[in-house]
Parts: C-alpha cells; structure tokens; sequence
C-alpha cells in the first residue's frame, strides 16, 4: 500500500495477524524456565552452535574452557538430558566418532528461537544482581521438564523486573 506523508510517498507494509507467532501457554513459559533455572544450563545453551552435535566430552569443554574443573565432566551432558531436551531446546543425536556411534547433544530450532534469547536475559538479570542466584529465583526443579511454582508467585519478582 502506498500513502502520501507531508508531500512524500511511502510505501507501507502491513504485517497479516496470520503471521503472527502464537503466544507462548503458561505451561511452556514454565517449562522454559524450569530448564534453564541454572546459570551454567544457559551459558551451556548459548555456546552450543546451531547443526552441531556435542558428545559428552565436548559439552563439558564448551561450559568450561580453560579447562579448570568445575563440576563433574559428565554435568553437561545430564544437564541437556534431564532438562533442555524434555523442553525441545536440544535434540538428542547420534555421532559417529572413529567407527563408533556415541549419543550427543545439539541446539534444537525451538532453542535457538527461544531457549537463546530468554537464557541470555536470564544472565543478564543473573549478572545484574548477583545476589540471587536464578534457582533461587524460579525454584528448583528436580525431575526432567518439572514446571517449578514461578507461574504461581511471579508477582512478588515484579519489582526486579525494570
């Protein structure tokens, strides 16, 4: 469509309701948050390169790479087991590494659309007030894809979010 704006033409495009996306469910706003209430689970996230699968080994190197241990090696793998993959922001894989097939982890198209924007807003917020930390924050979840009561209570966070 084309309009006249103080003598000038512009063409205008108009974005169709249709295209919209739909509004995320409580549900998976929750779910969203129960996977990503660790820090380290969006660093993680965030690091992983879209088509690229990560074997154990290499998901413990991409969440510590100066290769200081932190935590037990195997953490990163469970952490995408236990909570990004019951959430669709990874997918599990099958990687043929010197004639053998081992299982991996790769970022999902849901969490490089969704999962990498809110974990980076959520380190942010982290690293903004350090004195919470974001399990303490949205609650513990301890069993793959468990919405923790967040949705429930959000409004006592209200004064934190600006």
């Amino acid at each position: 469509m084309t309009v006249e704006h103080s003598g000038r033409m512009q063409v205008v495009h108009r974005v169709d309701q249709e295209h919209r996306p739909e509004p995320l469910s409580d549900s998976k706003i929750g779910g969203l948050l129960a996977g990503l209430n660790k820090e380290h689970a969006g660093v993680l996230l965030i690091q992983m390169k879209p088509g690229q699968a990560y074997t154990s080994p290499q998901l413990d190197a991409l969440i510590r790479p100066d290769g200081k241990k932190i935590w037990n090696p195997k953490a990163p793998f469970r952490l995408c087991e236990g909570s990004l993959s019951p959430i669709s922001l990874v997918t599990k894989e099958v990687v043929d590494i010197e004639q053998r097939q081992v299982f991996g982890y790769q970022i999902s198209e849901e969490g490089i659309s969704l999962g990498v924007p809110l974990a980076g807003h959520l380190l942010a917020f982290s690293e903004r007030h350090p004195q919470l930390s974001l399990q303490q924050l949205l609650g513990a979840s301890y069993s793959p894809g468990q919405v923790p009561n967040f949705l429930d209570s959000y409004s006592q966070y209200i004064p934190f979010v600006k």
